[in-house]
């Protein structure tokens, strides 16, 4: 094979990846460490997106403003998050979505936050 060429299975092993790894990847770990922790509660009130990743129909219910993004993404005409936007941008915005998941947490289930820290 000449350079540039490329065989049909690569090009499946990439889309399954792109959708399997999803349109935030990890670039927010503390939320969707809590996202994740709290799956059961969280899950029920998420946009219904069945063939979205969990971790970014977590996202659009936080950061809606982020839809047209993820839209793209899953139409296969938009890059995953850290192409579009800065990596340190996205360690400020995980902090404001993990304050905003917490909000939300306890307004859904008073004192759940404090019955997993045990703080």
């Amino acid at each position: 094979m000449g350079k540039g060429h490329y065989t049909r299975p690569a090009v499946i092993q990439v889309t399954e990846m792109r959708l399997s790894y999803g349109f935030s990847g990890d670039c927010f770990p503390l939320t969707f460490e809590l996202s994740e922790r709290l799956k059961p509660l969280v899950a029920s009130h998420l946009p219904r997106r069945r063939k979205w990743h969990f971790n970014d129909r977590v996202l659009l219910w936080l950061s809606p403003e982020l839809e047209p993004d993820l839209i793209a993404f899953y139409q296969g005409g938009g890059d995953i998050f850290l192409m579009s936007y800065d990596e340190a941008w996205a360690q400020k915005l995980d902090i404001e979505l993990l304050r905003e998941l917490a909000k939300r947490l306890e307004v859904l289930s008073p004192g759940i936050l404090t019955m997993i820290t045990g703080q």
